[in-house]
């Protein structure tokens, strides 16, 4: 009986040992975890700071050089207007296409319920 006692101090012993580590390891990641979010709120604010620059940037651009900019944005314009109607066109050529195959079909199945012997009389 002493020995089952002991053994069972041992396993108390080994069990809050365990449990020890446990919350070791939940504290080491939860301190992860905030070091993780502190890195990316900072890559955040960086990556936030080079974009404003960039704006800034841009925009000094653009106002040093009106003409260009004018000439970007009319091309710009230029280039959607000719997407658009390029998607337009494809647009209607799949329409006109999938009409087609749907007429074909329709008059197919109707050349099949016409060959059967019901609808011709047999």
């Amino acid at each position: 009986q002493e020995a089952a006692e002991r053994r069972v101090v041992e396993m108390h012993a080994l069990l809050e040992q365990t449990q020890l580590r446990a919350r070791r390891v939940e504290d080491e990641a939860a301190t992860r975890v905030v070091e993780a979010q502190r890195s990316a709120e900072l890559k955040v604010a960086e990556a936030e700071e080079r974009r404003q620059q960039d704006v800034d940037t841009a925009w000094q651009r653009c106002q040093a050089s009106d003409a260009r900019a004018i000439d970007t944005i009319a091309q710009a314009v230029e280039e959607t207007r000719q997407r658009v109607e390029l998607t337009q066109a494809q647009a209607g050529e799949r329409v006109e296409l999938a009409t087609r195959r749907a007429l074909e079909a329709l008059r197919e199945s109707r050349g099949i319920s016409d060959a059967t012997p019901a609808s011709s009389g047999i």
